[in-house]
C-alpha cells in the first residue's frame, strides 16, 4: 500500500457512494470475465472495480504498480490513474479473468497566447548615427 501512496497510484475507498469524478466501472464475474474488458479514462481519473460474483477476486496490475487485494462477493475499490498509459491487470486467483484499462492524457488547456506567434519576422530598423551609415 505504501508503495502505491509513494508513486502516485491511489486505491481510494472500497465500497464507496457514487463519486463525482468517477469515469469508468469494470465488472469482475464468476464466468472468468471482466466487463468491459478494456476501459478508457483520462490521467487524473478513477476506476471502480466491482465484484458481482458470488467468490472472491483481486485485481492486479501486469506491471505490479497497482493491486486491489481480494475483494468480497458485492465489494468495490477504486483506483486513480495518475499518468497516461496503457495497464493490464487479471485477478490472480483466476487468471483468465484479465482486462486493460487505457489511461490517456489529460486535455491540454490553451494556455495564454504567444505574442508575434505566427507573425513574419521584420529585419531591425537601422537607428541613425550608428555604425552602417
Amino acid at each position: 500500500m505504501l508503495a502505491l501512496l509513494l508513486s502516485g497510484w491511489l486505491p481510494v475507498a472500497r465500497a464507496a457512494p457514487p463519486r463525482q469524478d468517477l469515469t469508468a466501472t469494470v465488472e469482475i464475474v464468476d464466468d472468468a470475465v471482466t466487463r468491459p474488458a478494456m476501459v478508457t479514462v483520462r490521467a487524473g481519473e478513477v476506476v471502480r472495480f466491482v465484484n458481482h460474483g458470488v467468490i472472491g477476486h483481486n485485481v492486479v496490475a501486469e506491471s505490479g504498480i497497482f493491486r486491489l487485494d481480494t475483494l468480497a462477493p458485492g465489494a468495490s475499490a477504486e483506483v486513480r490513474f495518475p499518468f497516461a498509459g496503457t495497464f493490464n491487470f487479471a485477478c490472480t486467483l483466476h487468471l483468465s479473468q484479465r482486462g486493460t484499462v487505457v489511461v490517456l492524457p489529460t486535455e491540454p488547456s490553451p494556455g495564454p497566447p504567444v505574442i508575434g506567434e505566427g507573425l513574419p519576422l521584420s529585419p531591425p530598423e537601422e537607428v541613425p548615427g550608428t555604425p552602417g551609415e
